[in-house]
């Protein structure tokens, strides 16, 4: 039930691997900040790896917020990170609400 609350959070929802680019290309980044005609330090990306989704959201200027499932030593440091999907909804309404 959580998990479906946090979709109100968001105006538009990309999955990479259904896009003319992939990650870690920056160019997924900054197609998304287009279609919401904003500017990419306006947006806030969401994502479990740090080598694919954190380094690159971070080049692009996204807030980044890394849901960390692992134990492993994380080189790329997000903006925020969280232990489950459940903590995002809580972060985004201190964040952006």
């Amino acid at each position: 039930m959580i998990k479906a609350l946090i979709f109100d959070f968001f105006d538009e929802i990309l999955i990479a691997g259904e896009e003319i680019y992939s990650k870690p290309d920056p160019q997924v980044f900054h197609l998304m900040s287009k279609r919401l005609n904003l500017k990419s330090t306006e947006c806030a990306f969401i994502g479990d790896s740090p080598e694919f989704d954190i380094q690159e959201a971070n080049s692009a200027g996204m807030t980044t917020i890394l849901i960390h499932r692992s134990k492993r030593q994380i080189r790329q440091k997000p903006d925020y990170q969280v232990d489950s999907i459940d903590e995002i909804g809580i972060l985004l309404k201190k964040l952006f609400a």
